[in-house]
């Protein structure tokens, strides 16, 4: 399901389950609550779903995905992000959770990267997005739309037009 890009060869290696060591089962296991620790520490921010047990530059490491709707804080967004990020670790057996070393992230795997929803065809795991950035769809969010595309015909992915017209219509029909 996840391609690696051709210029992550060598740096990222994607292991299959049965080539899984008891400490990467380990992380396996744990990284979910890691995460919501992590979450609970910082406040929140994009969650990282993880999708790999692999290697970076040799490093055992979870692979996971995070999407992030760009400029959140904006009343309005017309821009997602995808990428990988690559949480390494250092095994040390007196510890409860392995020792998390760091974080790396980029677009290593296809299908990372910046998404404008008005002229790109989203992937299928973001258009649950969509919803969240057009969540308090008013006449203010149609006047933005609008000004950006002109038409709902000029976007171009048919399922983020569909949304938006049927977002419209019913503005239309509660006047």
């Amino acid at each position: 399901m996840y391609k690696l890009r051709e210029n992550m060869q060598g740096v990222i290696k994607v292991l299959t389950e049965p080539e899984w060591n008891e400490f990467d089962r380990k992380i396996w296991g744990e990284f979910d609550r890691y995460i919501d620790d992590m979450h609970n520490f910082q406040g929140g921010g994009p969650n990282a779903h993880k999708f790999a047990i692999g290697r970076y530059k040799g490093s055992p490491a979870i692979l996971s995905t995070v999407d992030e709707i760009l400029g959140f804080e904006d009343r309005f967004r017309r821009t997602i992000s995808v990428n990988t990020h690559v949480f390494c670790f250092e095994n040390q057996e007196d510890e409860e959770f392995p020792i998390h070393t760091h974080v790396e992230w980029g677009e290593f795997f296809e299908g990372d990267g910046t998404f404008d929803i008005f002229s790109d065809k989203i992937p299928d795991s973001l258009m649950v997005n969509i919803e969240l950035m057009f969540a308090d769809f008013d006449e203010e969010t149609a006047e933005y739309v609008m000004g950006e595309v002109e038409s709902c015909d000029k976007i171009n992915d048919e399922r983020v037009r569909s949304y938006i017209e049927k977002q419209i219509a019913e503005l239309g029909s509660s006047d």
